[in-house]
This record gives structure tokens, C-alpha cells and sequence, in this order.
């Protein structure tokens, strides 16, 4: 078996290579990104807060086009490239076994997992609300790490993929 997991902007990427790599057998997205314009927007909104908070590089860009986000350069490319990425318009053409961990409950996400389950197969739908953010890093370049989510994937990875 094959099991793609994407967190985040990997839960896009995961989804993309799943789609086009038939040896992938299963796909687990934990809070995907489904829409790229919507995140890359959320992105340079967090970027231009913690500008003014901690004087990072401005949401702006720097005369190159490139945007710091997180310490991460985020170039004019890559922001044409978000755009134009959607789960929601992602032709699902083949049966994957699968399931979409949310730590928060979007619309977003469970129209993707009615997607995925009407069209692609057998897909788990979980959601294990965490506090605060796992997905952000803190000033002091820890993370939370949300134990219980991690555990739901590990136990459907062990029951679904034998």
C-alpha cells in the first residue's frame, strides 16, 4: 500500500499526487487547504498583523515581489500558483480509501469529505478539536502538538491500511 499524508498546503499537494499516481492506495489530509486563494489571502493577512506586531518583512514584498511569511519567502510564482489550486474543482476519477482529520470544523471541510466519499471511495471523516493552534509556530519556534489527532490518524492508518 501507498498512504499520502498532507498537512495543511500538503493536504493540497497530497491530494494533486494522489490523483495522478495510481500506485496511491490511500490519502490522509489533515486540515487541508481546499481553496489556494483563500489560504494565500489568510497568509498575507497573519503576514501583514505580525509585521506591525513583531516588524517582520512587510506583507508587501520586498522589490523582488517576495513576501516573508513565517520566515518563509513567498514569491510572485508561488502566489500565481495558489491561486489557481482548489480541492473543490479537483476531478476525483479513481477510488482511494482515505480520511480528512479537522481540528476545526469548516463548511469547507465537510464539503470536501461528501466529495471525496461520493465520488472516490471510502473516506473517514474526523473531528478532534484542539486548543490554540498546532499549525502556528510561536515566537519561540515551538508548536503544540495535538496528541489526540494524531493518535485518531495512527489508529485508522493501522485499522484501514493492513
Amino acid at each position: 500500500h501507498v498512504l499520502l499524508l498532507g498537512l495543511r498546503l500538503g493536504g493540497l499537494i497530497a491530494a494533486r499526487a494522489a490523483l495522478e499516481r495510481p500506485e496511491v492506495s490511500h490519502l490522509v489530509l489533515w486540515d487541508p487547504v481546499t481553496d489556494g486563494a483563500t489560504y494565500l489571502h489568510e497568509l498575507l493577512a497573519d503576514a501583514a498583523t505580525r509585521s506591525q506586531t513583531y516588524g517582520t518583512v512587510s506583507p508587501n514584498g520586498s522589490a523582488s515581489g517576495v513576501v516573508g511569511v513565517m520566515g518563509f519567502p513567498v514569491t510572485a510564482t508561488l502566489r500565481d500558483e495558489l491561486v489557481r489550486e482548489s480541492l473543490g474543482t479537483t476531478p476525483i476519477s479513481r477510488r482511494l480509501g482515505g480520511m480528512l482529520m479537522c481540528t476545526e470544523d469548516r463548511p469547507e471541510h465537510h464539503a470536501l469529505a461528501r466529495q471525496l466519499s461520493g465520488e472516490s471511495g471510502s473516506v473517514t471523516f474526523r473531528h478532534e478539536p484542539v486548543q490554540g493552534r498546532w499549525d502556528e509556530v510561536d515566537n519561540w519556534g515551538s508548536a503544540m502538538i495535538p496528541q489526540a489527532a494524531i493518535q485518531a490518524i495512527v489508529s485508522w492508518m493501522a485499522a484501514e491500511v493492513s
